[in-house]
């Protein structure tokens, strides 16, 4: 469950000032290289990227909401609320199946 910090953000809309990864300042692109990387990093570089990533995620008083927001918004490249590109692609397609799946209407 979401803390009362992120509770009052969501309400107003700015849950995202309190985030962890926003630029330290006006123009610094640190955190954005770190959640989104580059497309000539290889696999290793990317699974180390995102572990860096999720390790500031993890200490975000906003990483729930954050998740939300990427998946209503159908995000599915860099690191958000703390999962990776592969982790939110097979979320969003688990939060699509019906409960029960497929096998269960079947039997």
């Amino acid at each position: 469950m979401a803390n009362r910090i992120t509770q009052d953000y969501r309400a107003n809309g700015g849950w995202d000032s309190l985030a962890e990864c926003r630029p330290m300042y006006p123009g610094d692109q640190r955190m954005v290289y770190l959640f989104f990387g580059s497309e000539r990093e290889n696999a290793r570089q990317k699974e180390q990227r995102e572990r860096l990533a999720k390790a500031v995620c993890r200490r975000c008083v906003v990483i729930e909401t954050c998740l939300e927001k990427a998946l209503a918004r159908k995000e599915m490249f860099g690191v958000w609320g703390g999962m990776g590109e592969d982790e939110l692609q097979a979320l969003a397609r688990r939060k699509q199946r019906p409960i029960g799946g497929a096998a269960a209407k079947s039997a």
